[in-house]
């Protein structure tokens, strides 16, 4: 009679530690179906036009599941960037070298000189991302995803920017950052839009955002995309290319999509004095870009970028849609930086063809 009693106490502990098991083996399977971190997220579905994935049903319509995106961000990270005026690039070893001119010390060698640098000279060490204003600064993310400046408004030695930084990108007068706890920060220009003023200090960035997945730099205006699957757009709107009917200047970050796996403001190819439109449309879907993958300064043909005044996003049914300039029929005047001209733009988003 006691055996008997001792094999039911027995069954039931074997029972109990089993419960246990396939509770633990559940709570295993949840955890490991979490988001990745921003830094190895989802590889990009086409890394020609770098194209997202969603971790849900596409849609996000009446019946669907909402949207959720996911970007790799270390295939966005840039090892070469510049013009014929400065040329910057990251070699194999992470060292990031720098050519061209220094006037306002953006070389980092702790001097501002007339001089052009037509041999590289070394900026830092362990380097993995590197970006160019062409405006007199530079700006680039450590290994240890530190972010630094140097140069015009800045100073003539690279100056730590900020820490815990996944992706960061340069507009005209303004730097935009994704932090790893997936928030978007700003130093930017005097007007609160980003491209005619100087930077305020660089000691005292602004937070835009949060729960984003990428930030865009452009010439003309700045794009985030959050985790959602929302597009979110600010700075210079003279042409519509935020997004936006009015005003001409975006002063806070303003929804404008819904339903997008990736965006882009940051087009520039080489022409002059303008592109036509077969690069365009090559340029808006990716398959055009400015060639910068040189080494040294000398190796370009004088040629500058032509920055393209668009914002163009990617529906996550992999159609693209453009706005700004060359955009729709109608045509505006719209003032830039040598003047006022006139051009077809269109604030509405129209399918790139």
């Amino acid at each position: 009679m006691a055996d008997i009693k001792r094999q039911k106490k027995n069954a039931k502990v074997i029972l109990a530690v089993l419960a246990v098991v396939v509770v633990l083996l559940i709570l295993c399977v949840a955890f490991t179906r979490k988001t990745s971190p921003l830094i190895s997220g989802t590889d990009d579905s086409d890394p020609g036009a770098g194209v997202t994935e969603s971790s849900e049903t596409p849609g996000g319509g009446a019946g669907q599941e909402p949207l959720t995106v996911s970007v790799n961000i270390a295939k966005h990270y840039a090892t070469h960037t510049g013009d014929p005026g400065n040329l910057y690039y990251i070699d194999g070893n992470h060292v990031l070298w720098g050519g061209g001119n220094n006037a306002c010390g953006q070389l980092g060698q702790g001097t501002q000189d007339d001089e052009f640098y037509s041999e590289n000279v070394k900026i830092a060490e362990n380097v993995i991302h590197v970006d160019d204003s062409q405006r007199g600064f530079v700006i680039f993310l450590t290994e240890e995803h530190e972010l630094y400046g140097v140069g015009a408004y800045i100073g003539t030695a690279p100056a730590l920017l900020m820490e815990d930084v996944a992706y960061a990108c340069c507009g005209r007068d303004d730097i935009v950052c994704l932090k790893e706890d997936a928030t978007v920060w700003t130093w930017r220009g005097g007007y609160a839009g980003g491209n005619t003023a100087p930077m305020y200090s660089y000691y005292n960035p602004e937070k835009l955002l949060e729960d984003a997945v990428l930030v865009t730099g452009g010439w003309f205006n700045h794009a985030a995309l959050l985790r959602d699957g929302t597009v979110w757009t600010w700075g210079d709107n003279s042409a519509g290319n935020c997004g936006v009917a009015k005003p001409a200047v975006i002063s806070e970050p303003t929804m404008i999509a819904e339903n997008v796996v990736m965006v882009w403001t940051d087009f520039a190819v080489d022409g002059y004095p303008q592109p036509g439109a077969e690069e365009r449309a090559m340029a808006w879907t990716g398959k055009l870009k400015y060639d910068t993958e040189y080494e040294n300064i000398a190796e370009f043909d004088e040629v500058y970028p032509v920055f393209l005044n668009n914002t163009v996003i990617q529906k996550a049914d992999g159609s693209y849609w453009g706005c700004g300039e060359n955009v729709g029929t109608e045509e505006k005047v719209i003032p830039g930086e040598e003047g006022d001209y006139s051009a077809v733009c269109s604030y509405e988003f129209y399918p790139c063809e």
